[in-house]
């Protein structure tokens, strides 16, 4: 069951101002992660609005994302119809709804957990096993 966690208004889904730092470096960590795998999926934990999952879209990734402001995502699903991004929390069962990813990404939302033992733990559970 996904709760609202916080009254966040957006005012629109453009990518932030730190998107501009923030995602050169999760694209190189990608780059260097999946080093031109065609398994290139990516869960956004935090979604927002949707821009962060947007760009990497753009560069070829296949990204779902979830987030638990109904008015990000309201406004996500309107600027981004094709990308699978819906309301939903850390405190989910993301994995068993959602299934494995190659990478998980979460930005800029660490500072808003209120259990971050679960968080982490979520995240975890949001990885796919590598094999040996």
């Amino acid at each position: 069951m996904s709760v609202e966690l916080d009254a966040t208004t957006y005012v629109h889904a453009k990518p932030t101002t730190a998107h501009s730092y923030i995602l050169p470096a999760v694209l190189d960590a990608l780059e260097s992660h999946f080093d031109g795998s065609a398994k290139n999926d990516v869960f956004d934990l935090g979604c927002g609005t949707g821009g962060a999952a947007a760009a990497l879209a753009d560069k070829g990734y296949y990204v779902v994302g979830v987030d638990p402001s109904g008015d990000g995502i309201a406004k996500a699903n309107i600027n981004y119809p094709d990308l699978p991004l819906n309301i939903g929390s850390a405190y989910d069962d993301l994995s068993r709804e959602y299934g494995t990813f190659n990478a998980v990404i979460s930005l800029e939302v660490v500072e808003h957990v209120y259990d971050p033992r679960a968080f982490t733990s979520t995240l975890y559970d949001l990885v796919k096993v590598a094999s040996p």
